[in-house]
């Protein structure tokens, strides 16, 4: 007979690491990356759950998203390499105008690709890190 596993802290433990991988991915997605209130939100909810993380995976946690994730949310220049020269210029009061169509598509494609880099690092770091195969 088969002994069957329970909710071990082992299984909890693994649980909330998958919860932290998921609600960082979910603020880094091309429709939430750019609210900042979400995305500040998502990082609360990180930070409540690692909490529960055994002090080494918090600690690499931590340092992961004082690197990536963090500066979303708490670095006013963190979007500043899609406002290009050759893409714009700023107006007197400091506002950002796109000089045409041509270069506000360099701007979409600069910020897809910022975001597809950001969701690939997130991933592997899961993969090393995190999740359970």
């Amino acid at each position: 007979m088969e002994k069957k596993i329970g909710r071990s802290k082992y299984h909890k433990v693994n649980n909330t690491k998958n919860m932290c991988y998921l609600i960082i991915k979910g603020s880094i997605q091309q429709d939430t990356i750019g609210d900042i209130d979400y995305v500040r939100r998502s990082i609360s909810r990180v930070e409540d759950l690692m909490e529960k993380l055994p002090d080494e995976d918090a600690e690499q946690l931590e340092s992961f998203m004082d690197e990536y994730i963090y500066p979303i949310a708490y670095d006013p220049n963190f979007f500043g390499f899609i406002f290009r020269k050759e893409y714009g210029e700023y107006d007197d009061k400091g506002n950002y105008t796109i000089k045409s169509e041509e270069a506000f598509s360099k701007i979409k494609t600069l910020w897809h690709e910022h975001i597809l880099v950001l969701n690939a690092v997130v991933d592997e770091f899961a993969f090393k890190q995190f999740l359970e195969v």
